[in-house]
């Protein structure tokens, strides 16, 4: 998929898996058409409406499913060209016990009017609240050195946008760490 896909890097049968952008034989500006067409066509970018439409019918999303409803489901907030950190949910095998239920029987695509699942909860159980758990006990305990280490975790899950409680925690735990530098 274009949308989610997870580079398997150390795939003995994949190898490394280039990104579009890494193509070294195409100009920047074809990159950039690319991208543009690309998020045109999956309806990423409302606000961009000059790209190329050739074979849209083609090599765009189709009809079968709403798209939509596909990024409600999956957290993408195209307007605010936002996105929650889904790797834990994938990773842990969650997204797929989540979406198998919901497979078509005639073509074992996922159909997303039958998905049943709180992707946020889940974000929230295993990836934000445990975090901020974290955060909130090496603050106390003023462990310096894990507290840099579980506020980089904190930054890569962007649990600051989560909540405004959230935010405080990860804006105490910088402010104790920018008075006490750990090296």
């Amino acid at each position: 998929s274009v949308v989610f896909h997870e580079y398997a890097q150390n795939s003995p049968r994949r190898h490394k898996v280039h990104f579009f952008w890494e193509n070294r034989g195409a100009s920047r500006d074809v990159g950039q058409e690319s991208l543009k067409r690309l998020t045109g066509l999956i309806g990423m970018a409302p606000d961009v409406l000059d790209y190329d439409r050739v074979e849209a019918d083609r090599y765009g999303l189709g009809t079968v499913r709403d798209v939509e409803l596909f990024y409600r489901l999956f957290l993408v907030d195209v307007a605010a060209k936002r996105a929650q950190p889904l790797c834990r949910f994938v990773e842990s095998g969650a997204m797929h016990r989540a979406l198998a239920p919901a497979r078509r029987p005639d073509t074992g695509a996922v159909d997303y009017r039958n998905v049943s699942f709180d992707l946020q909860a889940f974000l929230d159980d295993r990836l934000y609240r445990p975090i901020a758990s974290r955060l909130t006990r090496l603050t106390q305990k003023r462990d310096l050195a894990n507290l840099k280490i579980v506020l980089a975790d904190a930054d890569r899950a962007k649990l600051a946008r989560r909540s405004p409680d959230f935010a405080a925690l990860v804006s105490k735990a910088r402010q104790l760490l920018s008075r006490n530098p750990v090296p």
